[in-house]
């Protein structure tokens, strides 16, 4: 069977692009944490590597998290993009290294941050699915 990258990497492109979609509270708009279900396998790593200590999730962990944050006031106005990014696909799994810039108002304070986050990837019968995610704040 002949892989098409080229689909694989637009469809990968999209995937990243609704994960970062999912935190976004700025501009009126709402964020839906809970999509990222629909975006990753059920037994997904998530891991904050800013500080020292690693913080490390599963996906249910992460989305009571985000909730939080994103719902009790101190994070607003937030968004996060990414603004480079290079994937290599192979056969069914696929690796993206990314740079994101992220901005909003945490605890009535404006900051913007960039990192960068790696992401790993499955093809299965439901598609591509984010299978990992690390990322560090550059500080």
């Amino acid at each position: 069977m002949k892989i098409d990258s080229a689909k694989s990497l637009q469809e990968i492109d999209v995937l990243v692009s609704e994960f970062f979609k999912v935190f976004t509270n700025a501009n009126g708009q709402t964020e839906n944490v809970k999509s990222l279900k629909k975006l990753m396998i059920p037994e997904v790593i998530i891991i904050n590597n800013t500080n020292s200590s690693s913080e490390v999730y599963s996906l249910g962990e992460f989305i009571i998290s985000r909730e939080k944050i994103l719902n009790d006031g101190s994070l607003k106005e937030f968004s996060e993009k990414e603004t480079f990014s290079n994937t290599d696909v192979n056969g069914n799994i696929a690796y993206r290294y990314s740079h994101y810039k992220k901005l909003g108002v945490k605890n009535s304070k404006h900051f913007e941050v960039e990192g960068v986050k790696s992401f790993q990837f499955i093809e299965n019968n439901k598609g591509w699915l984010i299978a990992s995610v690390v990322w560090c704040d550059k500080i």
